[in-house]
């Protein structure tokens, strides 16, 4: 019952006389005032509905990626300076060259997840679930869509998996062709943490690499905030974040990058990166397995870059 209606109320009531006119107005005010109610109770019931039909929805779909989920390695005690877990994502041919990243990086045991091949994807079973947008069945550029959603689904494993386990609160996903740029680069991340960390600042996702846009000269000497970053070799989430990436993330349409960083624009998702050197980039001269021009780890080492 608003201020208006309580005026009216008030007004009536106040009176010497109540007549048969006042107590129509009274009953023609709380039938009104009734029905609205019930107007707004039966549309609040309706979203509610709605919603919790996505959100079940949604819930199947991320089953599906977790039951199809497999890993070359994994062990609990995976960590990396102050993060709970480490995860790889990678294409059997680029084992090598992941075993040998994380040697670099002093990783003893990262979980390696087994990426979701484009040449196992069935596009029409996907769409049948959901899982992707039925525009994508008549793209001309079908076979490199099928990398872009294998890409996707194998963030996603990793992003779920981290959320689901009680024992992280934050994990670094790194993509197998990720490369550490510059010997100092250990000393320029931490450095960069400390920065965060002194910040205070309820960060949800960190891009140790990536191509944005900054927003603004929001930040520090050592980060920035950003607007719409691309890339995800090398990344760290915060658990409490991670459903703000998830939710309602299907039906797929866009390369898992895009998604993120959509999210990070309408999610009100806080992302920051290092503010002037990126800690990591991508390694060309491996190929890639979008576009099927990978190279076996034994060919690039005979022509590296």
């Amino acid at each position: 019952m608003n201020n208006g209606l309580l005026k009216v109320l008030n007004i009536v009531f106040s009176s010497r006389h109540i007549n048969i006119n006042n107590m129509l107005i009274v009953t023609m005010i709380l039938v009104f005032s009734l029905a609205c109610i019930i107007s707004c109770m039966g549309r609040y019931m309706a979203s509610s509905k709605i919603l919790s039909k996505q959100r079940a929805s949604n819930e199947a779909k991320l089953q599906w990626v977790k039951q199809n989920t497999q890993w070359y390695t994994k062990d609990k005690d995976s960590t990396w300076l102050e993060f709970d877990r480490v995860y790889f994502i990678s294409m059997p041919e680029r084992l090598a060259y992941v075993n040998q990243i994380a040697l670099t990086l002093n990783i003893n045991s990262p979980w390696i997840l087994k990426a979701f091949n484009k040449k196992h994807l069935n596009l029409s079973h996907l769409h049948q679930l959901e899982l992707i947008n039925g525009d994508f069945l008549n793209r001309r550029y079908k076979d490199r869509f099928a990398g872009e959603l294998g890409c996707a689904i194998s963030h996603i494993a990793v992003a779920l998996h981290c959320m689901q386990d009680p024992t992280v609160n934050t994990c670094v996903i790194f993509e197998d062709d990720a490369k550490l740029n510059g010997e100092d680069s250990i000393e320029r991340i931490n450095s960069f943490l400390k920065q965060v960390r002194h910040s205070k600042l309820k960060w949800d996702i960190l891009y140790l690499g990536y191509g944005a846009e900054p927003m603004g000269n929001f930040g520090s000497k050592e980060y920035i905030k950003l607007k719409n970053p691309t890339g995800l070799y090398a990344y760290v989430l915060n658990k409490k974040s991670i459903e703000k990436f998830l939710i309602d993330i299907f039906p797929l349409n866009m390369p898992i990058d895009n998604t993120y960083a959509k999210r990070i624009t309408q999610k009100n998702v806080l992302a920051l990166g290092p503010r002037y050197e990126r800690f990591f980039s991508v390694e060309i001269a491996m190929g890639s397995n979008i576009r099927d021009t990978v190279l076996l780890y034994d060919q690039y080492l005979l022509n590296p870059p």
